[in-house]
C-alpha cells in the first residue's frame, strides 16, 4: 500500500471513531436543584435601599435560596401595604406545601422587619 492510502484509512478510522464516540454518549439529565438541603441557609435579610430625594421607596427585598425578591410582589399586594394586607394575602396563601410555604412566610417575615 502506498502513503496515501494509509492516510485515507488513517483519516476514515479515525473519523468513525469519533462519530461513533459523538452518538454513543448516554445523554444526561441535568442536575436536580434540591431546595430541601438549602433550609439551614434561609436567610430573612431585608435589604434596605437609601432614598436620595423626595421619593419613598415602597420595595420591600429580601434574600431567599440566593435570589432576591419584592415581598409586596410575592404575596400579590401592593407596594408599601401595611403589615395586616399581608397577613392577610399569606392567610389566603398559606395553604402551599413545602417550599412555597417558607417562600410566602419568608416574604411576611421580610414586611414585618421592614
Amino acid at each position: 500500500m502506498g502513503i496515501k492510502a494509509l492516510n485515507i484509512i488513517y483519516f476514515s478510522v479515525t473519523a468513525l471513531v469519533i462519530v461513533w464516540i459523538l452518538y454513543n454518549r448516554k445523554s444526561s439529565k441535568p442536575a436536580r436543584l434540591n431546595l430541601r438541603a438549602g433550609k439551614k441557609t434561609l436567610p430573612d435579610i431585608v435589604k434596605k435601599t437609601k432614598n436620595t430625594g423626595r421619593e419613598k421607596n415602597l420595595d420591600c427585598l429580601f434574600m431567599y435560596n440566593g435570589h432576591e425578591f419584592n415581598a409586596y410582589e410575592v404575596l400579590g399586594i401592593p407596594g408599601g401595604a401595611s403589615i395586616q394586607m399581608a397577613e392577610e394575602a399569606f392567610q389566603t396563601l398559606k395553604n402551599a406545601k413545602g417550599q412555597e410555604h417558607d417562600f410566602y412566610l419568608a416574604a411576611l417575615n421580610a414586611i414585618k422587619q421592614s
